[in-house]
């Protein structure tokens, strides 16, 4: 038995815990370069569903079907970029919750990632709509408990297409030929042994 009690078994035990940390260490450093990667995909895709949903709800707000064209498309941008940003504190949150910027699609931490932007959805369409009076639901708009029906539903649909797309393309990634690990070059041999 050694000095620590743990029986003679306990060094190799040690080592491959050892090697086993130093693998895991190195795979979190990879993953932590790496943030900006899942990040910046899903700002992209995020921008590109969200603002189509903007332009598509612009009849339920007052006054935005009597807006210039070129005056509707700065809202609808600028409100896309509110957009983006509650989709990356979303995912930043879910992000915490699975330790990793590289979360995996799991039914928690898509609901973490979905609550998290109804919650602030809401709690921003309360105070833009009655308290700040920043905008205003037109006749047509359904409301649910004085919130609008389509920045709800926006947010149940926009966002799991978005993270769909942004997993599939960083999955993606890690399978084109530039992204692949290194072959040791003795497995690259072209002659018979």
């Amino acid at each position: 038995m050694s000095a620590t009690g743990a029986g003679p078994s306990a060094g190799p035990r040690v080592a491959e815990t050892g090697d086993s940390v130093a693998s895991d260490a190195a795979a979190v450093d990879a993953a932590a370069s790496t943030w900006w990667i899942p990040v910046s995909v899903l700002a992209c895709f995020s921008f590109l569903l969200h603002f189509l949903w903007e332009m598509l709800q612009v009849p339920l707000y007052a006054d935005m079907a009597r807006m210039a064209h070129w005056s509707g498309i700065v809202v609808c941008a600028k409100a896309t970029a509110g957009d983006v940003v509650i989709a990356l504190a979303a995912y930043a949150t879910a992000a915490g919750f699975a330790r990793t910027w590289h979360w995996r699609a799991s039914r928690a931490h898509v609901a973490t990632y979905l609550a998290m932007g109804v919650i602030i959805t809401v709690v921003l369409e309360g105070l833009n709509v009655y308290l700040w009076h920043r905008w205003a639901y037109a006749p047509a708009m359904p409301l649910v408990l004085g919130i609008g029906v389509s920045p709800l539903l926006q947010w149940v649909i926009v966002p799991p297409l978005a993270l769909w797309l942004m997993q599939r393309h960083v999955a993606g990634r890690s399978r084109r030929p530039d992204h692949l690990c290194v072959v040791p070059a003795r497995s690259l041999s072209l002659t018979r042994t």
